[in-house]
């Protein structure tokens, strides 16, 4: 939950919440939308977005709640 560059929570590059090459909700290649071929896919250890948005609300982070909800197409 570490929003340092490269942590889950970081919009910083590498990060889980970041738009940029590599990140969580980049679509480029590497990133964690991106739906082709990537020989480096990304990996992640999060729990899936229908209970991880809830749980980052309970915790009181609802503009990463929103940011991830609107990234995924989730109404939550």
């Amino acid at each position: 939950m570490s929003t340092l560059p490269g942590g889950g929570l970081s919009t910083l590059p590498g990060g889980g919440l970041s738009t940029l090459p590599g990140g969580g909700l980049s679509s480029l290649p590497g990133g964690g939308l991106y739906d082709g071929a990537d020989p480096n896919p990304y990996r992640s250890n999060q729990p899936p977005m229908t209970h991880f948005i809830p749980y980052l609300r309970h915790q009181g982070l609802n503009d990463v709640a929103d940011l991830l909800a609107r990234a995924h197409g989730l109404n939550l």
